[in-house]
């Protein structure tokens, strides 16, 4: 469905009275936004501001910069990614991106008085036409617990948005594809995205603690009091978080996973948006402090999160346990991480630090419940996971597998498919699930760990020194499963 509308620029029109007295007060509260002069030069300014006045607003992670009050026009700090500038007219009531020698003005429908926050501006291709436009995201509400963003497209030449996706739009169309069981009494929340058919939970958690703490039953979830857009290597996203709420409390409670999906257009701006990934909220005490292990099994180096950082993974047997235990499967599960090192600037005086925290956890064991299979690739430069697993049990057989990269804040999905053993299955169905998977698997692609009940060895893993291809291994299950449909 295309939600192309044009936004009436008359709405921002307001007295200059008005407007001086607005934008004086700006200064003071909003994010993002800093006054510059047209007789004074921007460096200067800019150099006194940072030495007087700094904040930092941690919604957005984008530097704020309070600078002397100027009548004319308002200039914006923009997130770092923005490949152009955008600056308020408070001259012709319009705003203006800045790309080298060109101004583009564009009119977007805010509050009559308050003129909308610009977060971030991209010169990009954004529908796919070989032609480029501008993207530009902006702040369209906010308050205790509620930050919300939005996006319009525009082309130069034409002043109204040719495209305009509120959050309101953002939060109708993932709030409406996420459900959730909850089971009363074993106090057990499970997640579904509604990405595949008949498809396992996205995220699982017992919520008895925060049941006890917070005195009251869970009561509901939904998606919509904080949306973001993010430009991610040429790429729209869209994340958020999924707030648990409990009967007897106002506010969210406990654990909230994050949820992100890629922003899909096609020609003449149709858009959709893509597959939902969650991302458990990290539980672990390794969070900011050394991975505790009693044995390193491998460690390699990969960049999952995409940012041309090295993360280093490892694979370890947890403390008080031996290789024999997680090999046994019986009294300790093997761990998987994937670390990186997060940097801090300094307050005046103090030197910059860094910490390394681990963002990614899996544990795996040749058993039922401990069944998994973790791969890494390179597919044009850039490094993914694949995750596969399956499922046997109560008459059923499913296989699913998701293409993915993660940083601390989101997880990215690029891709998944599932399939399920029935009498409707076919020869052609499970052909295609691993001919579509093995379109990741390619000479850069090796084992991490293949833990697989049904498989001989039942648990192995690479190392820095061999690097295992899952070729193989993914041919016999392939041929696995041809011969279970061929019994039923």
């Amino acid at each position: 469905m295309n939600l192309t509308h044009n936004v009436d620029g008359g709405n921002m029109k307001k007295k200059k009275l008005i407007a001086l007295l607005l934008f004086s007060t700006m200064l003071l509260t909003s994010c993002g936004q800093k006054n510059t002069s047209e007789e004074t030069e921007n460096t200067e300014f800019r150099e006194e501001a940072v030495a007087e006045s700094t904040t930092e607003d941690t919604s957005t992670q984008v530097e704020v910069v309070t600078e002397p009050e100027d009548t004319d026009r308002t200039e914006y700090w923009l997130e770092e990614q923005s490949n152009v500038s955008v600056y308020l007219d408070q001259v012709q009531d319009n705003y203006v991106i800045v790309d080298g020698e060109r101004e583009i003005p564009f009119q977007l429908d805010g509050h009559p008085l308050t003129p909308l926050e610009i977060v971030g501006a991209y010169k990009m291709d954004v529908d796919g036409d070989q032609k480029e436009e501008y993207a530009v995201t902006f702040c369209d509400g906010r308050g205790t617990g509620i930050y919300l963003m939005g996006l319009a497209v525009i082309e130069e030449g034409n002043e109204q948005p040719v495209f305009y996706l509120s959050s309101d739009d953002i939060a109708e169309n993932i709030d409406g594809r996420i459900t959730y069981k909850y089971d009363a009494k074993y106090r057990m929340l499970s997640i579904y995205t509604g990405n595949e058919k008949n498809e396992e939970p996205a995220w699982q958690v017992c919520l008895q603690t925060e049941e006890e703490e917070c005195g009251g039953r869970f009561e509901n979830t939904d998606f919509g009091s904080h949306v973001y857009i993010e430009y991610k290597e040429g790429e729209l996203w869209i994340h958020g978080t999924l707030p648990l709420f409990f009967q007897g409390r106002a506010v969210e409670y406990g654990p909230t996973p994050g949820v992100s999906a890629p922003l899909i257009f096609s020609k003449g701006y149709e858009y959709s948006i893509g597959k939902i990934g969650v991302q458990a909220p990290y539980e672990n005490a390794e969070c900011g402090k050394p991975i505790a292990y009693s044995e390193v099994l491998a460690q390699f180096s990969a960049d999952i999160t995409h940012d041309g950082q090295k993360n280093t993974i490892l694979l370890t047997v947890p403390e008080g346990a031996t290789l024999q235990d997680v090999m046994d499967g019986r009294t300790a599960f093997g761990q998987f991480y994937v670390s990186a090192e997060q940097h801090y600037l300094a307050e005046e005086g103090e030197g910059d630090f860094s910490e390394i925290y681990a963002f990614i956890n899996r544990e795996f064991s040749p058993t039922h419940v401990g069944n998994g299979q973790m791969f890494v690739t390179t597919v044009e430069g850039k490094d993914y996971l694949i995750q596969t697993n399956f499922w046997s049990g109560m008459d059923t057989l499913t296989y699913q597998y998701e293409v993915f990269f993660e940083d601390r804040n989101a997880k990215y999905e690029v891709e998944s498919a599932k399939i399920e053993m029935g009498e409707s299955s076919s020869k052609e169905d499970i052909s295609e699930f691993f001919s579509n998977l093995n379109t990741w698997v390619n000479d850069s692609t090796y084992v991490v760990y293949v833990a697989d009940i049904d498989y001989e060895p039942n648990l192995f893993y690479s190392t820095e020194d061999h690097k295992i291809s899952p070729a193989e291994y993914l041919t016999e299950k392939e041929k696995q499963w041809l011969e279970a449909l061929e019994s039923l």
